[in-house]
């Protein structure tokens, strides 16, 4: 088992994900995300739920009023990413 993270670095690993997802499908159910979610930033990511050794966050894109919410480990590994629609 690696190092445990923190909620800050949670929310970095959150918006280095996103913006890989932007051009490369990571096989998750948000697969790959249109270009407009290059635009998120670190304050529009938050951490929504932490159990379980899981942080889950959500992270919303205001250009087209979509979320998308990823689980990630407390060692730092993306488990899933899902995208919703309009909040």
């Amino acid at each position: 088992m690696g190092v445990a993270i923190d909620t800050q670095s949670a929310i970095q690993i959150a918006s280095k994900s996103i913006q890989q997802m932007t051009f490369k499908d990571l096989g998750d159910q948000a697969a790959k995300l249109d270009a407009s979610w290059k635009s998120v930033r670190i304050e529009d990511i938050e951490v929504v739920d932490f159990k379980d050794g899981f942080f889950m966050l959500r992270a919303v894109n205001k250009a087209i009023n979509k979320s998308v919410y990823l689980k990630i480990t407390v060692t730092g590994k993306v488990l899933e990413a899902m995208e919703n629609g309009k909040d």
